[in-house]
């Protein structure tokens, strides 16, 4: 239902629009989109609902003001530290595939593994420009915690 009633609100912002004024038309296509977004987030995902947002978020894109330098989080935006009761071991690189099965790996607890994703495509595609561009424009949900459901969520 919210889905429905989030395309139903989008459809009716863009139909609001002074089709005359650019900057209104963008106005109305940035909220519609906003509205989208939260029907997807909150609802569930429908055909109509999804293709309208990703043809307004590409036609948006373009539109998008230059990335700005992003500036270091503010404490109160990092994540709680909470203490470990034992140290957790490094690997200074990643282990041979003998030393992964023999090592402190198959001890069933943490290690981290200096350097372990460096080999990800994403470490090399992904950076703030390539988001910004991919994902400018939309509303992306970032959970804290195990999960949105829980009260101490």
């Amino acid at each position: 239902l919210y889905a429905l009633a989030s395309l139903r609100l989008a459809l009716f912002q863009l139909s609001e629009a002074e089709v005359e004024s650019e900057e209104s038309v963008l106005a109305a296509a940035a909220d519609a989109l906003y509205s989208l977004d939260m029907g997807l987030i909150m609802g569930r995902p429908l055909d109509d609902l999804t293709a309208l947002a990703a043809r307004l978020s590409s036609q948006l894109a373009d539109h998008l003001p230059p990335l700005s330098p992003l500036s270091p989080p503010s404490p109160s935006l990092r994540p709680p530290v909470h203490p470990l009761s034992s140290p957790v071991p490094l690997l200074p690189s990643p282990p041979s595939l003998e030393a992964f099965l023999t090592g402190p790996l198959t001890r069933l607890s943490p290690v981290l593994i200096k350097g372990g994703v460096r080999h990800w495509p994403a470490v090399t595609h992904w950076s703030w420009p390539h988001l910004y561009r991919l994902l400018g424009p939309r509303l992306v949900p970032i959970e804290v915690g195990s999960q949105y459901t829980d009260a101490s969520w």
